[in-house]
């Protein structure tokens, strides 16, 4: 490693011991962990007694190194996963698409952010509560794997859709000629959906058939609004942009997180 040598780009004939600048302890620290692991030098130009001192005499100056600038500066504070990056690595690590940041309180936020180490917090209390949603998505994806998705469907005709027997319905889609109608209005929307209620948590694919529309405006898309009173979502009004067509009915849907209970 010298001025015509230089592999890795390390020069020992031009490498000053300096270990106050970051330059210098880094160089230096990657020196003493090449010769630690034996990458350098050759076993011919050195000994292992020869060795074993220079690591020790090397070791001792960059751990009073690092203690000097630990006292002027002091230690990066450690930081830990948001329950929103926690509920990503989960699904990431596991599998699957169980929520779970609802399960851990709100994390603060500093500046705009919630990953300033700062304003983290990781009391006894806290750790037990992601402890337990690990333990939850561990039993969700040991079930899945062992027992696979349960399946359930509940299909609802134009009829069933509209909650009185009538034509009008306070709020909800018109039953006419065997079809379903709705209709945005100022105020609110015009043709909410029966309640429905499912057997268990989990993500459900809701699925409209044969959508089409009367005189659609602003080229077709029509927002629609979907509402529970007995159901619960992730989100408390789901929005929908839909672009039917006023000649060819279509199918559309969405996948909504419903819970039981709610």
């Amino acid at each position: 490693h010298g001025q015509d040598n230089s592999e890795a780009g390390l020069n020992l004939t031009e490498l000053a011991f300096d270990l106050d600048t970051p330059q210098g302890f880094e160089s230096w620290r990657r020196v003493y962990e090449r010769v630690r692991d034996g990458e350098m030098p050759p076993e011919s130009d050195l000994g292992a007694n020869e060795t074993d001192a220079f690591l020790k005499g090397l070791n001792r100056r960059l751990m009073e190194s690092d203690s000097r600038d630990i006292a002027d500066r002091g230690r990066v504070r450690g930081r830990r996963l948001t329950r929103t990056e926690y509920e990503h690595t989960i699904h990431s690590l596991l599998g699957i698409d169980l929520p779970l940041q609802d399960q851990l309180p709100e994390d603060t936020a500093m500046h705009g952010f919630e990953t300033v180490a700062d304003s983290q917090q990781l009391s006894h209390h806290l750790l037990a509560r992601y402890l337990d949603v690990a333990d939850r998505a561990l039993a969700e994806a040991f079930d899945r794997a062992l027992n696979g998705d349960v399946k359930y469907a509940a299909d609802f005709s134009p009829r069933r859709l509209a909650q009185g027997i009538g034509r009008r319905n306070y709020r909800g889609p018109e039953s006419r000629d065997g079809e379903s109608i709705s209709w945005p209005i100022y105020l609110a929307f015009y043709g909410r959906m029966r309640s429905i209620r499912v057997p268990e948590d989990g993500w459900y694919r809701i699925t409209l058939h044969d959508v089409r529309a009367v005189n659609p405006a602003n080229g077709g898309t029509v927002w629609g609004t979907l509402r529970s009173g007995v159901t619960a979502f992730t989100w408390k009004r789901v929005l929908w942009k839909l672009t039917p067509s006023s000649a060819t009915p279509s199918a559309a849907g969405c996948n909504l997180l419903l819970r039981v209970g709610l």
